[in-house]
């Protein structure tokens, strides 16, 4: 099973929007500049995080196999690092717009016993890694001041960044497992190859991509287009839709019922989202949906499926610390067992953590190492407070249950309580401070075959900029 993993965690909260618009080459770090005159920049991004973590009570005091040796560990404690230096080049001229340039190499390592997977009860790292990788070789050209707005035109290709929305579908081009290490950190997010065109017509903006993901994660290769309008103090709402045209089903795991053939392969998908602060007259007040829908009926495939969360959060911003709340609740159809003619269990793609801690992976025990956006529905409650401005504390709260169980069992899958302590002391560098703790159900120990809660401990720290 090959799972996506977490992008950096940011200083944010439950309350941060992003962009809400496709990011990609030419949306890379500003960095510092190395030179710049006569339309000409030059500037160096760079990215690096170190953590410690700890482990306890593996797929619920089951244990777990060891990459390393095979043996069966159940408390397991490790080291990951990365760094992710780049360059980005960029030509201006009156006459034929901008034409830019960005690569970036990749360093991981993973120590000590390796990460705690449990979902299959394989680890998917060990300790003792250490690789190198080119993460980033993109070319581009935008059309600058020659049509209607800034930059209305931009078109790029080659190995780049590309996150559709906030990351619930499409954020990670590449899964950090085997000799790569780092499975925490995720650090490598680059699509292997991809063609983006991108259109603006201020509110409105179209994205033409196709993206492909690396080994590790089936070497998918999604077509798509992307609609959407943006108001700035408002929000955004969306429409994308998507093809699949190639996966290897022996890297995703997902066959179709010959046991041959990818069952991803010829998927359809249609994505419609919102998110903002639409009422002016309540601007601490924060709104965010989406809703997918998947399906296949390709040479005998047949899959039928969705997904869909809302979310409602509010910032106390005239209060002292800022305290913040907000709830979600999301659904990820599961395959109902009496059907026998075509799959509804939902495929989650390549999400990632764009917005910070719960999105979108759902706990620190559960969505990192147990479940995976699929055959899942949850219950989240985010309580954060801001005693300084360069700290942020918060509180979740889980509850999972499964969408779809065996006749007369049980869906009630756990809970889980994540604590978590962000120190900014400076813009580019962070540290953060988690512990989790997954209370089982009788779904998780029934499919899991252990009782006992399991527990996380992370500090790690991260610079960027």
């Amino acid at each position: 099973m090959t799972v996506t993993h977490r992008l950096l965690p940011v200083l944010a909260g439950a309350m941060v929007l992003g962009s809400g618009l496709a990011a990609h080459a030419a949306d890379a770090p500003a960095g510092l500049t190395l030179y710049e005159a006569d339309g000409a920049r030059v500037a160096f991004d760079f990215a690096a995080g170190a953590g410690v973590f700890s482990a306890s009570n593996a797929r619920l005091g089951q244990g777990i196999t060891s990459l390393d040796d095979g043996s069966t560990q159940k408390d397991l404690n490790w080291a990951e690092a990365y760094v992710k230096p780049g360059l980005s080049v960029r030509l201006d001229s009156q006459s034929i717009g901008s034409v830019y340039g960005t690569v970036a190499v990749i360093g991981s390592t993973t120590q000590g016993d390796g990460d705690a997977f449990s979902a299959t009860g394989t680890q998917l790292t060990h300790g003792g890694v250490s690789h190198g990788d080119l993460e980033r070789a993109a070319l581009g050209w935008a059309s600058g001041d020659l049509l209607w707005q800034k930059d209305a035109l931009d078109l790029s290709v080659g190995r780049q960044d590309f996150v559709l929305g906030d990351g619930f579908l499409l954020a990670d081009g590449n899964a950090d497992v085997g000799k790569e290490g780092g499975y925490w950190f995720g650090a490598r997010s680059a699509w292997s190859n991809s063609m983006v065109a991108r259109l603006g017509w201020d509110p409105l903006e179209a994205d033409a991509f196709w993206l492909k993901s690396d080994q590790n994660s089936g070497n998918m290769e999604i077509h798509g287009l992307n609609l959407e309008a943006k108001r700035e103090g408002l929000g955004s709402v969306a429409v994308a839709g998507m093809r699949i045209s190639q996966d290897d089903p022996n890297a995703s795991g997902l066959f179709g019922s010959d046991g041959v053939n990818s069952l991803r392969k010829g998927m359809k998908v249609w994505d419609f989202r919102a998110q903002g602060t639409p009422l002016p007259m309540l601007p601490d007040l924060f709104l965010s949906a989406e809703y997918v829908q998947e399906s296949n009926d390709t040479d005998g495939r047949r899959l039928d499926a969705n997904a869909w969360y809302g979310e409602i959060g509010y910032t106390f911003s005239d209060v002292p610390w800022s305290p913040s709340l907000s709830y979600r609740y999301a659904h990820f159809s599961g395959d109902d067992s009496t059907t026998t003619s075509q799959s509804e269990a939902f495929d989650p793609l390549r999400y990632g953590m764009v917005r910070g801690w719960g999105s979108y992976f759902h706990g620190e025990v559960a969505g990192q190492y147990l479940l995976f956006n699929s055959n899942e529905n949850l219950h989240m409650i985010h309580a954060t407070v801001s005693p300084l401005e360069t700290v942020q504390a918060g509180v979740i709260y889980y509850d999972f249950s499964l969408d779809q169980a065996s006749a007369g069992a049980s869906k009630d899958y756990g809970q889980e309580v994540d604590l978590h302590v962000d120190w900014m002391p400076l813009d580019w560098l962070t540290v953060s401070g988690v512990y989790g703790r997954f209370m089982p159900g009788a779904a998780a120990k029934t499919a899991l075959g252990g009782s006992d809660s399991m527990d996380v401990m992370e500090l790690v720290s991260t610079v960027k900029f």
